[in-house]
């Protein structure tokens, strides 16, 4: 269990702007890792990884590959996955977005680390 000790102080993704690939292309780990080692230049050894940045459910194995090979050579761990802004109960998109949060937990389990929190939007 974390304590006030070592309760994880993580860097968003929100500021870093859409660094999501285009179609299936290969990953854009240049962008990837300059993004992330301006968080490591900020003194975080932690982040949080926010859809924002890149939509963990629509990346391909290959470019989940290379964001956890990116996250791996910066040193950050993420401990965070935040999936906002996509509820499961809207009326038009829900099963979209259902199907959307769990390519995301599955991406999720292989990303992230500790004692890790994946928050999904459960409502608008």
């Amino acid at each position: 269990m974390l304590t006030a000790n070592d309760w994880p102080i993580a860097a968003a993704l929100l500021s870093q702007g859409d660094a999501h690939p285009a179609g299936h292309t290969d990953p854009p780990v240049e962008r990837w890792r300059a993004d992330l080692l301006e968080i490591v230049d900020s003194g975080y050894s932690e982040v949080d990884l926010t859809d924002s940045w890149v939509r963990y459910g629509d990346l391909t194995p290959p470019q989940a590959s290379g964001l956890r090979e990116c996250l791996a050579a910066t040193g950050l761990a993420p401990v965070w996955l935040s999936a906002i802004r996509r509820s499961v109960i809207d009326e038009r998109h829900g099963v979209e977005h259902l199907a959307y949060a769990h390519r995301t937990l599955d991406v999720a389990a292989d990303l992230v680390s500790r004692a890790a929190h994946v928050v999904v939007e459960i409502a608008e």
